[in-house]
């Protein structure tokens, strides 16, 4: 569980975008973190990522628009 209210884990993530019907990997989220920079890694290459809570939910209205649109 995380402890920072600020941040998402990519667990809690996934989550939250299945719930709202958008299935994607691990991979494709880290992806859309990095390019977008939603978040953090403070623990250098291979550590665990932290999703910043307001970046993501912005990002996720683009996304479900986007996503549900093209369907």
């Amino acid at each position: 569980m995380n402890k920072n209210p600020e941040y998402y884990t990519t667990k809690e993530a996934l989550k939250i975008l299945r719930e709202k019907g958008i299935n994607i990997s691990k991979v494709t989220l880290i992806s859309w973190v990095k390019k977008h920079k939603l978040g953090i890694q403070p623990g250098g290459f291979r550590a665990n990522r932290f999703i910043q809570k307001n970046f993501f939910h912005e990002f996720m209205k683009k996304i479900e628009k986007d996503f549900f649109d093209n369907v």
